[in-house]
Parts: C-alpha cells; sequence; structure tokens
C-alpha cells in the first residue's frame, strides 16, 4: 500500500480498519460493519453510514483505494 495519502496512512496506523475497510471496497452494496470501525471510519472521512450499513464515503474512494489495498 502506498502511503501517499493521510487516509492510507490511518490505515496502516490501524490495522483493525484495514479488513472492514476491504469489506466496503469490494462491493457496491452497503455494508454491516462492527460499530467500532464503523466510527473510526465514519471519522476519518473514509465512510458515510447509512442507518447500521456503510458505504465509501466516495466512489473515487473505491476506485483509489481498490488499486492500493486490494
Amino acid at each position: 500500500m502506498s502511503i501517499s495519502t493521510p487516509e492510507c496512512l490511518h490505515l496502516i496506523l490501524h490495522p483493525n480498519l484495514l479488513n472492514p475497510f476491504k469489506k466496503l471496497l469490494t462491493t457496491t452494496k452497503a455494508v454491516r460493519l462492527e460499530p467500532k470501525p464503523t466510527y473510526l471510519l465514519e471519522s476519518l472521512g473514509l465512510v458515510r453510514a447509512i442507518g447500521n450499513d456503510c458505504i465509501p464515503r466516495y466512489n473515487l474512494y473505491r476506485q483509489y483505494f481498490s488499486n492500493r489495498i486490494l
């Protein structure tokens, strides 16, 4: 994974967030994550919570991170 963005650096520093974020990148539908990773990823601005489910905040994030961490 390239650490060219602050978001990538956060995912490297918090490896417990990497797997939940990868789940979001592998589908185009909203994904239900555990509350703590949801809160942390949302506070980093990487995801948007919709009820109990999450989606990447922007489709561009899905494209960008899919090329770097999948």
